[in-house]
């Protein structure tokens, strides 16, 4: 302390800015680099995670409608009601390829659910036969066969 007593005001104020600035300065880096990882991190979510949730979200949706559509083949007696549901199907099993597909186009770089599409397109698959069975049931106004297909 000794030294400093020996300096005169204004260098003393002149260490201490130059202190200052130099702690100002580790600061700001400090702040900017956590605030630009945070920033990186926050598009890296929206832009891979959320959008994978959104392509498998509207996945499921689909496949909501086509059970629905699927109980109208069964359920309804009007054959141009159950031609309609029939269209509707097809129209549902292409909507949710086309989500699955791209839900798997963003999620490849998540290793734990890159490993499951293999399962789980065989799934798909044999769920579209199962499908598209009970359609036909519906069409040909085998209803009880259809009911016990579906459950």
């Amino acid at each position: 302390m000794s030294l400093l007593n020996n300096v005169r005001v204004a260098y003393k104020i002149l260490i201490l800015v130059v202190v200052a600035t130099i702690a100002m300065i580790a600061i700001a880096f400090t702040g900017y680099s956590h605030l630009k990882k945070a920033s990186d991190d926050m598009d890296n979510m929206y832009s891979r995670k959320l959008t994978a949730i959104v392509h498998l979200n509207h996945a499921r949706v689909v496949t909501r409608r086509m059970e629905a559509d699927m109980m109208i083949t069964i359920a309804e007696n009007n054959p141009e009601k159950i031609r309609q549901a029939k269209t509707a199907i097809d129209t549902d099993i292409k909507e949710y390829e086309e989500a699955w597909n791209a839900y798997k186009e963003v999620a490849k770089f998540a290793p734990a659910a890159a490993a499951k599409f293999d399962g789980l397109d065989k799934q798909w698959s044999s769920y579209k036969e199962t499908v598209a069975k009970i359609a036909a049931l519906g069409v040909e106004n085998k209803n009880a066969e259809a009911m016990a297909l579906y459950h």
